[in-house]
């Protein structure tokens, strides 16, 4: 019943997990945070996220698992891993001396074949898995709040000391963590400030091969089919929310007159 319900959202986070997992290097945390933010967008009871609603917990979820078949499409096509799980598996097939690229459809035609089908059979496998665990993680949702959050703590901070070794980056996770804390005081969406950490350097790094490529100029961001399809796309998701509000305030005050 509750798919059935939310099959509207089902298939807006699947293509949004598809798409973004299609970015090389996006990965599927990207994808449940922009689900997330665009199912809360589009609810009609945006006010019950971060409650326990429903679709609050479908979105990500749902764009999560379909980002990992979307980073096959990068992985296979261009030989460029959308994740650490096809990085991992490029690299076994690079040993085994096979090519990851547009000629692997052409030359290995039973090996695309075995991964789709592979990619297929986890999914089902992942279904009724997830069905026989439903009473398992029900019971860990039981488990004490101050204990759950003492836990993650723990497990946030041991794994930034060990990315590099820095007690720095320690200080920089109690930093930020006091930083979300104020933000969720103050009902300041966090997925937002954490895409542009995540995709910041990936946009800066991109943006001056762009320009490096163009000699300084910002025309063929636009001029191209493709390019100026995303900035049409980028230009509309900008001024959609303040159009909107704006409508809703003219109404507002000619209902009011």
């Amino acid at each position: 019943k509750i798919m059935f319900r939310n099959k509207r959202l089902i298939g807006q986070s699947s293509l949004i997990g598809t798409l973004i997992g299609a970015l090389p290097g996006a990965g599927a945390d990207i994808a449940a945070w922009v689900s997330y933010g665009m199912a809360k967008k589009t609810s009609r009871k945006p006010e019950e996220f971060g409650t326990g609603s429903e679709e609050g917990v479908i979105a990500p979820t749902t764009a999560n698992n379909a980002a990992l078949g979307g980073t096959w499409i990068p992985a296979l096509v261009f030989g460029i891993p959308g994740d650490t799980i096809t990085a991992i598996v490029l690299g076994a097939m690079l040993m085994y001396g096979l090519k990851p690229g547009p000629l692997v459809f052409q030359d290995n035609k039973e090996l695309v074949n075995q991964v789709f089908a592979v990619a297929l059979m986890s999914q089902v496998f992942l279904l009724v898995l997830g069905y026989l665990g439903i009473k398992a993680f029900a019971w860990m949702f039981k488990f004490p709040r101050n204990v759950v959050l003492a836990g993650i703590t723990i497990f946030s901070l041991v794994g930034a000391f060990a990315m590099r070794s820095n007690v720095f980056d320690v200080f920089l996770v109690v930093l930020f963590g006091i930083v979300g804390y104020f933000m969720e005081k103050a009902e300041i969406p966090l997925a937002p400030f954490i895409l542009g950490l995540v995709l910041g350097p990936m946009i800066e790094d991109n943006l001056r091969i762009g320009l490096i490529k163009s000699d300084g100029r910002l025309l063929p961001f636009v001029s191209r089919p493709i390019s100026a399809v995303f900035a049409l796309v980028f230009l509309f998701l900008f001024l959609y929310e303040p159009a909107k509000a704006l409508v809703r305030k003219l109404g507002k005050g000619r209902k009011g007159a």
